[in-house]
């Protein structure tokens, strides 16, 4: 009998292709916001920097145009950490974008893969019944040359 031969590999090559791929930008999806989040986490350090200086140089004589410029600072600190708190919520939403999409075509890959398993099953039965039916055949014949030699040999 002919060698398995499933029609199908190409579509899960190239769905296996797809599959890297979605990985791929799912592993830099997560590399932006490890990024993002190291961002957001220096602006929170800043920001509480920024909040002890303050509380330093008000102990002391406190000038009112200083103090104005540290709540100054301090509001644009908390502006940024802000912006990197959206950051943040913009590349988690992409990581969930790019999970799902490499979900769905692992997906994909892995129904083509369980139809190939299924063909080739389909195969092996097939070769095993063939192979079956050939050893029937060969018994049958062999069957029929005793039943002739013996046949003969009763009439001599």
């Amino acid at each position: 009998m002919r060698l398995f031969r499933f029609r199908a590999q190409a579509a899960i090559d190239l769905r296996q292709r797809e599959y890297d791929e979605a990985r791929r930008v799912l592993a830099h999806a997560l590399l932006d916001l490890r990024a993002a989040r190291d961002v957001q986490s220096e602006a929170e350090e800043r920001i509480t920097a920024a909040r002890e200086q303050g509380a330093c140089e008000m102990r002391g004589t406190v000038d009112t145009a200083r103090w104005q410029w540290h709540r100054s600072w301090i509001l644009r600190l908390e502006h940024e950490r802000a912006v990197c708190a959206a950051d943040v919520a913009a590349r988690e939403r992409d990581v969930a974008r790019a999970s799902l999409a490499a979900q769905k075509a692992r997906q994909r890959v892995e129904a083509l893969e369980r139809f190939r398993e299924k063909a080739r099953r389909a195969w092996d039965h097939a070769v095993t019944a063939e192979g079956q039916k050939q050893i029937d055949v060969l018994a049958t014949l062999r069957h029929v040359a005793a039943l002739r030699e013996s046949a003969q040999r009763s009439r001599t």
